[in-house]
C-alpha cells in the first residue's frame, strides 16, 4: 500500500519523463490529468442528472457532490488496481462506491 500512496502523491515517479528535469512535461501531465478528471466528472454529472430526472435516484441527491465522489472512487480504484491483482478486492470497493445509488425497497 505504501507504493500506492507514493504513486498517488508523486505522479512524476510513475512517469520518469515528467520528473523535475523536464518541468514542461510534468506540467503537461498534470494538466492532462486534471482535464481527464473534469471530463469524467462531467460524464458522471450528466448520467446522474438523467437518473434524477427519471426518478432513479433521490430528488434530494446532490449531483455535483456525487459526481466528485465517483471521480474520487474511480481514482482510488485505479490506484488500488496498480497495487493488487485481486479482483475480489476491487469488486468489494466498487460495490461500496455505488452504494449511495442503491435504493432499499
Amino acid at each position: 500500500m505504501a507504493r500506492g500512496l507514493t504513486m498517488l502523491r508523486c505522479p512524476h515517479r510513475r512517469y520518469p519523463q515528467t520528473n523535475h528535469r523536464h518541468p514542461a512535461n510534468h506540467n503537461r501531465f498534470i494538466r492532462l490529468n486534471n482535464f481527464l478528471n473534469r471530463l469524467l466528472e462531467g460524464a458522471f454529472r450528466h448520467a446522474l442528472a438523467q437518473a434524477k430526472a427519471r426518478a432513479e435516484i433521490s430528488e434530494q441527491a446532490d449531483i455535483g457532490a456525487l459526481a466528485r465522489f465517483f471521480v474520487a472512487g474511480a481514482q482510488g480504484l485505479r490506484l488500488i488496481g496498480k497495487t493488487t491483482s485481486n479482483r475480489e478486492v476491487l469488486e468489494d470497493i466498487a460495490g461500496q462506491i455505488v452504494r449511495p445509488l442503491k435504493c432499499d425497497d
